[in-house]
């Protein structure tokens, strides 16, 4: 049970995804949110494009990618903005 637990527990199913960012990306990383040089968008693409590299979320019922996947494809390629 975590931060997250109450929103959780008001729906029917739940998926919580973390992605660790190591060694250098996550030094690279540490550097470039120091340095104050990107915008939010910019930054959100950034985080965005490992995780859509290397992850696709599927429905197990219909085989078909989320809109969830589609979304974070689309903040990746700066073609989707976000709140």
């Amino acid at each position: 049970m975590d931060f997250r637990y109450d929103e959780a527990s008001q729906h029917e199913s739940w998926v919580q995804f973390e992605v660790p960012y190591l060694h250098n990306y996550a030094h690279q990383m540490t550097e470039q949110l120091l340095s104050g040089n990107m915008t939010s968008q910019e930054l959100q693409q950034w985080i965005a494009k490992p995780i859509s590299d290397r992850y696709c979320f599927v429905d197990a019922h219909t085989d078909e990618t989320t809109t969830f996947s589609d979304d974070l494809v689309g903040v990746s390629l700066g073609t989707k903005a976000t709140a």
